[in-house]
């Protein structure tokens, strides 16, 4: 039987954290196209952190090209 993988969401300010970034850099990307779209659940925005590591390192990965 397979297990459920329980999901992580994080808000903005987290995500600019982790990322080394400004939350309005944050909201610049996504409306250039250049970012993860967020979800929203009721008036709150989250990203899921597996989709924020996922563009990160892909990110780290077209600077070292």
């Amino acid at each position: 039987m397979n297990e459920l993988k329980e999901r992580r969401y994080l808000r903005a300010r987290e995500v600019a954290e982790r990322l080394g970034i400004g939350i309005t850099s944050i909201y610049r990307l996504i409306q250039s196209g250049n970012f993860i779209t967020p979800l929203k659940f009721g008036r709150s925005t989250r990203f899921d952190i597996e989709a924020v590591d996922a563009w990160a390192a892909d990110q780290a990965q077209n600077a070292s090209n």
